[in-house]
């Protein structure tokens, strides 16, 4: 049965396995392998994709099997199930168990990327960059890096590391996965163009058809929101038509008509929808829709039928997203109809889902954003039931849900307080009319309600038999807005006045009468028309100064009104022909920012290319000609803007540094074959001027974007030696190796393995360390580069306690390099110290006096010194002892610490052979320059007894 499971597994056959599995599970069920059986059936149901049932059957084998050798096993199998069951608080806690039971297998690959995955999905994203640092390369440790980096912000990163599994693993399942994520980040930044471009490579290479459709339909919408609109319409009804029947033609459909409803072709809108409809009725996207069918008939004047879509939307799908939206708009539409009591259950529905009650009975919102949606419902509620007279009504639920309803200083709230208040006052309820009444006009004392709610409020004293209450409310509302009748009488006159002068052409005192209306007027509804007008009156009278003035004026107080692009536009013409070319591109500028899709936008794109040109910055001008020829394909301005590029070209190629400032251009035109050397050149100008983190992520882009780059191996050298000069070690460390990895032919190896070998030293790596200094030395590599590593892969040897191996290394150093390298001190150094620590004094000596001859820099020729003096001390040879020691003496580094050495070893010596006058005076310069206290005790002591012996 055992084996009949193996062979069913191996063919695929999930659910015959698991049978036989547990079949053989129960035929020997306390033999020594009815673990391993029920292990491998539940293995089984994994693989049918039954991890619900999987789970359950995970803790009755553990019950079953606690001493079973599989059981950290079964921990990890069930921290990954729990994971794709979306539970990792369930798969934390099963690691947490593994750890404390099984700690031999934390660093278990498997452990450490469940571990991560956890970190990930609970939004600790640099706990994941973190975890994963050590452990084994491979596409899924690269691909969930690269899904922390993308949570992080760091998108680029995220893109590089997705094409590296994409490129590194071509045989892992998660390979065409990272081509799509790397191409939606660019989707996802906005890099319309880019994100085209890198989803048709996803097309042109994946193997998977659902990843391929979805890269097509990406696509598709790539290329519409970069402004090739009937490309972008052609491309989804391509992909619509090639996956007929699929969800990805179901959004193709969709998403046609949605843009389709943004180009405002309502008609064809609806036909991209009603698709939708007819095929993929059961879709998630058909509610939306239906929805999107009924704003195309509301764009189109057809109201009536608009709301028969909207209600459908609302009976078809009652618990779709689009539900209320659709229920708020048939209410309004069937108000529009004079069917006031047909359109209350659908406001009435708009609040069911989005009005709740708390606990104290307070009205509260599913969300905040659904405040406005709300208080319009019930607004529209009472005011249904109020044009239809059901006044009882009105004042029975909707009545007590406004009473409940949080402030708010909404107008639906003041119309609903209004029409609530009205109703009661009706009923004859004048004591709680007044108190709404009073309370609206709290709340609400300028708003157009006012007045009406003032009426009310007075008529409510009349009833109620208050004649003097009412006539004070009466004569307060009338002394509070006749004036603001009259000002709005004598305002409308100045205006007429004002346009009447301008029709006859008297343009000075058309100016005259605008600017009065004005200043007597500044917050009159009309002030903008008239601020408008009056630049015109003074344009046309040759005062350009004061036309702009005017127009600058309308633009500050309102930037987003029709007036204020034509304002803009003739300000800024007039700044461009006064040669103001700064003041010129500010208009320009804001034109593009505030009516980027109005007709004005291209001319404002090409006026600024142009000033810049007269201004003579002809890279910018290069660039805004560019975008001008790129956004409005179809505007006949186009041929000015072709023209503007030409001119512009021509004058930079004149220049002396021509050629690379024409190769940087061309980065706006990624397909071009000098996008790469452009965006290197911007990389080398970020890292001369030592900006090195900007630096290398404009290298990491030449990598990511143009791996096919002939100098793509310098790029990615630079990048890491950027990220290494910014501090950035984790990010230089992975930089480097991954080029190891990229560029296996590259003249760039032997450098890139010095410095990762250097790092992994720093780190104390010395064993990872020593293998990357021998594949330099082992390998082809620069003189200075093979020199650097051969005596640095001494001293890995050496701190990992191989003496003779350093030996050897340093021996072999001298015999390549010579006598007169720069490091042959060091090396004569190394030795001398590896002798004397075996107990050679005499070749240490002879080591470092080898040292000596090479001139070393005065602290090691202090050592040095002594390290001789010494050895021949040891060695019996006293006269020579002191003369080494006596030239360490003589140093002018008093403190150094072998100086203070070699005068205590040559005040012992002394003192031994009697010379106690130099015995006392080294003794004196012990004292005056030892910071240690002992010695210098020591030294007091000998000094004393040296002095009492002379006496």
């Amino acid at each position: 049965s055992f084996l009949s499971g193996e062979i069913s597994y191996a063919l695929g056959d999930w659910e015959r396995a698991a049978d036989a599995f547990m079949d053989a599970a129960k035929r020997d069920e306390k033999g020594p392998f009815a673990d391993d059986a029920a292990f491998a059936a539940i293995r089984s149901l994994e693989a049918a994709g039954k991890d619900a049932d999987a789970a359950k059957a995970w803790k009755d084998w553990e019950k079953k099997y606690p001493q079973s050798p599989l059981a950290g096993e079964a921990l990890v199998a069930r921290s990954w199930n729990a994971l794709r069951r979306g539970a990792p608080a369930e798969a934390a806690r099963a690691l947490e168990t593994l750890a404390a039971r099984h700690r031999w297998m934390e660093e278990d690959p498997r452990v450490v990327l469940a571990r991560s995955v956890v970190a990930y999905l609970e939004g600790r994203s640099e706990d994941v960059i973190t975890a994963l640092y050590e452990a084994p390369d491979g596409p899924a440790k690269t691909y969930l890096r690269a899904m922390a980096f993308e949570a992080q912000g760091a998108a680029l990163k995220a893109a590089a590391l997705y094409q590296e599994v994409a490129e590194r693993y071509p045989r892992s399942p998660l390979r065409d996965p990272a081509m799509l994520a790397k191409a939606n980040i660019f989707l996802a930044s906005g890099a319309y163009r880019s994100a085209a471009e890198e989803m048709k490579r996803v097309v042109e290479k994946c193997t998977r058809e659902d990843i391929r459709g979805e890269a097509e339909i990406r696509r598709a919408m790539a290329i519409y929101l970069d402004g090739k609109t009937e490309e972008g319409f052609q491309q989804l009804r391509d992909v619509a038509a090639k996956h007929a029947g699929t969800d990805i033609a179901a959004r193709a459909h969709y998403f046609l008509g949605e843009a389709l409803f943004a180009e405002k072709s309502y008609p064809e809108a609806i036909a991209e929808f009603n698709r939708v409809l007819a095929d993929y009725f059961e879709h998630s996207l058909a509610a939306r829709a239906q929805y999107r069918v009924g704003r195309c008939l509301d764009a189109l004047g057809r109201g009536a039928e608009a709301t028969s879509t909207y209600q459908a939307t609302v009976a078809g799908y009652p618990l779709s997203p689009e539900s209320p939206a659709a229920a708020y708009l048939a209410g309004v539409g069937l108000i529009a109809q004079k069917r006031p009591l047909a359109a209350a259950p659908y406001f009435q529905l708009v609040l069911d889902r989005y009005a709740k009650n708390d606990s104290s009975g307070a009205i509260v919102f599913a969300s905040e954003n659904h405040r406005e949606l709300v208080e319009a419902s019930l607004c529209l509620l009472e005011y249904s039931y109020h044009i239809s007279g059901n006044l009882g009504q009105l004042s029975g639920v909707p009545h007590l849900m406004l009473q409940k309803m949080p402030p708010s200083k909404s107008p639906w709230r003041a119309y609903a307080l209004l029409i609530d208040a009205d109703a009661l006052a009706a009923q004859g309820r004048f004591a709680e009319a007044e108190g709404m009444l009073k309370g609206l006009l709290a709340s609400f004392p300028d708003h157009p309600v006012a007045i009406p709610a003032n009426r009310l409020l007075a008529w409510t004293y009349a009833e109620q038999g208050q004649g003097d209450l009412a006539i004070e409310t009466e004569e307060r509302m009338l002394s509070r807005y006749a004036a603001f009748g009259d000002e709005a009488n004598l305002s409308s006159a100045f205006y007429n006045k004002a346009n009447i002068l301008f029709n006859r052409k008297e343009y000075k005192e058309a100016a005259a009468t605008y600017d009065e209306y004005l200043r007597r007027f500044p917050n009159h509804p009309k002030r903008l028309q008239a601020l408008y007008q009056a630049g015109l009156c003074y344009q046309r009278l040759d005062q350009n100064g004061d036309a702009v003035d005017r127009w600058e004026a309308l633009v500050k107080a309102d930037s987003a009104s029709a007036l204020a692009e034509r304002a803009l536009v003739r300000a800024g013409d007039l700044y461009f022909r006064a040669e103001s070319y700064k003041d010129a591109k500010r208009c320009y500028g804001l034109l593009l920012e505030k009516f980027s899709s109005s007709s004005a936008a291209a001319m404002g794109l090409l006026r600024i290319a142009q000033c810049e040109y007269n201004a003579g910055n002809d890279e910018e001008a290069l660039n805004r000609f560019s975008e001008v020829a790129a956004r409005f394909p179809e505007s006949p301005i186009v041929k000015d803007a072709e023209r503007g590029i030409e001119l512009a070209l021509y004058r930079l190629g004149q220049r002396a540094d021509g050629s690379e400032v024409l190769a940087r251009l061309v980065e706006r035109y990624p397909t071009s074959s000098f996008a790469a050397d452009a965006q290197f050149e911007i990389a080398m100008r970020s890292y001369k001027a030592k900006r090195y983190a900007e630096a290398a992520e404009e290298f990491r882009r030449v990598v990511s974007q143009f791996p096919g780059y002939s100098a793509a191996d310098r790029a990615h050298y630079l990048m890491a030696d950027s990220y290494r000069e910014a501090g950035a070690g984790h990010d230089a460390l992975l930089a480097y190796e991954q080029f190891l990895s990229l560029f296996p032919e590259s003249e760039f190896r032997p450098t890139i393995r010095f410095r990762l070998g250097s790092m992994k030293f720093e780190d104390e790596k010395y064993l990872e360390a020593a293998v990357d200094f021998t594949g330099v030395v082992d390998g082809e590599a620069p003189k200075d580069i093979a020199a650097a590593s051969l005596y640095n892969l001494a001293l890995c040897k050496r701190m990992l306690g191989d003496t003779e191996g350093t030996a050897t290394a340093l021996e072999l150093y001298r015999e390549r390099y010579g006598a007169s390298d720069e490091r042959a001190a060091d090396i004569a150094y190394q030795l001398g110290d590896i002798y004397d620590k075996a107990g050679r004094a005499e070749a240490a000596a002879e080591e470092f006096a080898r040292a000596l001859s090479a001139k070393p820099e005065a602290r090691l020729a202090i050592e040095l010194h002594f390290r001789v003096g010494y050895c021949a001390e040891q060695g019996g040879d006293d006269e020579r002892a002191i003369a080494e020691y006596r030239k360490a003496y003589a140093a002018e580094e008093k403190d150094d610490d072998y100086r203070l050495l070699a005068v205590a070893r040559l005040a012992a010596l002394h003192e031994k052979l009697g010379n106690n006058d130099k015995a006392l005076a080294a003794y004196r310069d012990l004292i005056r320059n030892s910071k240690d206290e002992e010695l210098v005790l020591a030294a007091k002591e000998h000094a004393e007894l040296l002095k009492a012996a002379s006496k």
